[in-house]
């Protein structure tokens, strides 16, 4: 609460929320600004040391609004902008895929300020589960004292891997169909 009173005595802050398809050109925009002005540019880690990555969120985020999942928030002082969330929720879940804020602003913690305000909004929306995405560190764990883990297989690829988990998927719907009784026609 300190570092949002401060920067409230600095000028006017909000948070904004993303979640429609016309909007994720903004907040794309809005994302690189800050990248560019954060630790993560001098870490490599920005979205703004990447084509690659940059062509991913172009391609993942609008397809994300389309259906409903995508939801991004920004905190602006002065309508400038200090700090974004970007993610998507489903089934009750936000995971939160990436984070940053101008290094200029750090000692008033506007990642902390934005997260704190978020998260009320998650409450509002009725999502009960906040995914800290990523491996996890000290800053993540100091949100919450639980974890969990989850696994992500790529099925698509044409590795024997992935033919194996098709191959298990489809042997597992099989089976359910074949358990369920049968409805008189």
């Amino acid at each position: 609460k300190r570092g949002e009173k401060q920067l409230q005595g600095l000028g006017k802050l909000e948070m904004k929320v993303f979640d429609r398809e016309d909007s994720v050109a903004a907040f794309l925009d809005i994302m690189e600004t800050v990248e560019k002005l954060s630790w993560k540019l001098d870490a490599g880690t920005a979205m703004t040391t990447s084509e690659r990555q940059k062509r991913l969120y172009g391609v993942v985020t609008p397809a994300l609004a389309k259906c409903g999942c995508f939801l991004g928030a920004v905190l602006s002082l002065d309508e400038r902008p200090l700090a974004f969330i970007y993610g998507y929720s489903f089934a009750g879940v936000f995971v939160d895929e990436k984070e940053s804020y101008d290094e200029k602003y750090k000692e008033y913690g506007p990642g902390n300020v934005l997260k704190t305000r978020f998260l009320e909004e998650l409450v509002r929306r009725g999502i009960g589960t906040h995914d800290y995405a990523g491996r996890e560190d000290p800053h993540k764990a100091r949100w919450t004292d639980q974890s969990y883990s989850r696994h992500v297989y790529i099925v698509y690829n044409n590795t024997f891997s992935a033919r194996l988990v098709r191959m298990s998927l489809w042997a597992q719907k099989r089976w359910r169909d074949l358990r369920q009784p049968k409805s008189a026609a």
